[in-house]
This record gives C-alpha cells, sequence and structure tokens, in this order.
C-alpha cells in the first residue's frame, strides 16, 4: 500500500549544524511525525558501537499508516545517533530548495513498532 506509507528524509550537516528535510507530508504534520517516531525508539535496544563519521548523516523515515510501523534508514552506523539527531530535528528543520536524493546502499535499517 504505496499511498499509505509517508516520508521523511532527513538531512544533518555536521559542520553547518542544519536540519534539511524532503517529504510528502505537509508542514505542519513533520513535527508530530519526527516526535511520534522518536517516541518508538524509546524502549529500542541501545547501541554502543561505533558510528561512521560523515560530513551529512542521511535519515529516511517512513511510516506504514496501514500497519503504524516506523521504517528507519541512515548511515550513521549506530543507532543512538540516529535516534538523537531525530530527536534534535524536531522543531529544528527546514525544507530542502533543491532536489537531493539518499545514496541508499549506504543505509542500514531499522523497523520499530510505534507504541501508541
Amino acid at each position: 500500500m504505496e499511498n499509505s506509507r509517508i516520508f521523511i528524509d532527513l538531512f544533518h550537516d555536521i559542520y553547518e549544524n542544519t536540519f534539511k528535510i524532503k517529504t510528502n507530508l505537509n508542514k505542519d504534520k513533520v513535527n508530530e511525525i519526527l516526535s511520534e517516531c522518536y517516541r518508538a525508539t524509546l524502549n529500542s535496544k541501545p547501541d554502543y558501537g561505533g558510528f561512521n563519521k560523515k560530513d551529512v548523516y542521511n535519515i529516511r523515515i517512513s511510516l506504514d499508516l496501514s500497519e503504524d510501523v516506523f521504517h528507519i534508514s541512515s548511515n550513521t552506523g549506530n543507532r543512538i545517533l540516529t535516534y538523537e539527531l531525530i530527536k534534535d530535528s524536531i522543531n529544528n528543520w527546514e525544507i530542502l530548495s533543491e532536489e537531493v536524493s539518499v545514496d541508499k546502499k549506504d543505509l542500514e535499517e531499522i523497523i520499530l513498532k510505534n507504541r501508541n
């Protein structure tokens, strides 16, 4: 059910400390989805491994509304870093003005059931 899936592509530039997004959501719903996604991560297993060093971290969040499941893909190499970047992006993002794509082969996927 592709029409029941929403997505947010989040780009965090570590040098400029900015969060830019590309999404199929209305702007007024982005913070709500980011908050729900972060809430869904709170009971996840910790990840004490190292992280990938990148100039720009890419995180793709998609929510399958038919199953209430978040799919999170990132190039951070560490779940805790991914979750913290999602948290830090809430109320702190802007829409990308240019077309950017994510290198999907560089992403690791996490699947979380929304616990509302």
